[in-house]
């Protein structure tokens, strides 16, 4: 799984300038993305535009955390359904363990630091863009050093998780 860093960009110059770096250091153009309130206005060539309302990892975040809790929901109403009609009985090992199933998982998943546009969006309000870039978990650091000294206005957003998956 690769991780996604953020950097909020000023202006388009310099975000064209970042990426022509980021190329140079070895990223491919389908690891690059920059999201602007008008996205429509960019004119780099070659790499992915988006606008900021459309992040599918949010999206399948808000999904399997709902799931999770419906899931937690049915096991508990499971249960009560089977302390009423049958009492105490091995059967409800399978909805109490389904119930700490979700709750372990949402516990675990919950603490997983991750970063979506949609907490861009002052900055997109601004006029600002937002550079999206994938590497591998140990380019991290080199990637950051990269363009803060290049570009010390490059502010680092945040570092998520992404996929090759949430891309098509």
């Amino acid at each position: 799984m690769l991780r996604r860093l953020y950097f909020v960009l000023p202006s388009i110059n310099t975000t064209a300038n970042i990426l022509a770096e980021l190329q140079q250091a070895g990223i491919e153009p389908q690891h690059l993305a920059v999201a602007s309130r008008t996205p429509e206005q960019i004119p780099i060539q070659g790499i992915r535009i988006r606008d900021a309302v459309h992040d599918r990892g949010d999206k399948i975040e808000h999904w399997l955390w709902n799931l999770n809790l419906m899931l937690f929901g049915v096991a508990a109403l499971a249960l009560i359904v089977q302390l009423l009609m049958q009492g105490f009985t091995a059967w409800l090992l399978i909805p109490l363990a389904v119930m700490a199933a979700t709750f372990a998982g949402g516990l675990r998943f919950t603490h997983i630091p991750n970063t979506h546009l949609h907490e861009f969006a002052d900055a997109l309000r601004h006029g600002e863009l937002i550079l999206m870039v994938d590497v591998e978990p140990g380019r991290v650091a080199a990637i950051e050093a990269l363009v803060h000294n290049h570009h010390p206005d490059a502010a680092v957003g945040g570092i998520g998780w992404s996929s090759d998956l949430l891309h098509v």
